[in-house]
């Protein structure tokens, strides 16, 4: 989540002005939505004079509780032009919402909302590729699964295999859609139900 958000804020920089952000948040009972939380909130203090924060939406991972929280931000907040969001099932109620404030614009539009998403999904790519999202935070699960089989030929070989086996993920952007959606799982899933 800090580097989807890092490239996020980078965009903002290089379009200009200042930033009202929506903070979406998935079940903070869940160590993943924790993280991802954390994560966002690492790169939006160490750049407040850019970005305020102007609510942080719980949706406990529910949709009715995403779309009411969402929905009274950006009613509280008319001016909101920066949106986060923990995971891509969150997209069609964050569309829905958008459409409904007026602010559901393609970027490079006026009234745009630069948008960030994750996990990658076929949902996320479509709205990257339709220039409705910004940044998108890719679970990368093609390096997942050769890191789980390298693990398992180790377990398999006698070796010690570490507790924890990670992956970094990436971001990918408008900016580098082309050059890296092979490696984003939402892609491929997009491709075989778009044949």
């Amino acid at each position: 989540m800090q580097m989807t958000v890092s490239t996020l804020v980078d965009i903002a920089k290089k379009q200009g002005g200042k930033y009202k952000a929506v903070l979406l948040m998935g079940d903070l009972g869940d160590n993943n939505a924790v993280q991802r939380r954390d994560g966002a909130l690492d790169v939006l203090d160490a750049n407040k004079d850019l970005v305020e924060v102007v609510s942080r939406v719980a949706t406990e991972w529910n949709a009715d509780k995403a779309f009411a929280g969402l929905t009274n931000a950006m009613q509280a907040n008319p001016d909101v032009n920066l949106l986060i969001s923990p995971s891509d099932s969150q997209d069609k109620i964050i569309e829905q919402v958008l459409k409904t404030a007026g602010k559901w614009h393609k970027t490079g539009e006026d009234g745009h909302v630069l948008f960030a998403g994750f996990d990658g999904d076929q949902n996320g790519y479509k709205l990257l590729s339709d220039k409705y999202m910004d940044v998108n935070g890719v679970q990368n699960l093609f390096f997942e699964v050769d890191l789980a089989y390298g693990a398992f030929k180790d377990v398999w070989a006698g070796k010690p295999v570490d507790k924890m086996l990670v992956d970094p993920g990436f971001a990918i952007s408008q900016a580098t859609l082309d050059g890296k959606r092979e490696d984003m799982w939402g892609y491929h899933v997009w491709k075989e139900k778009n044949k």
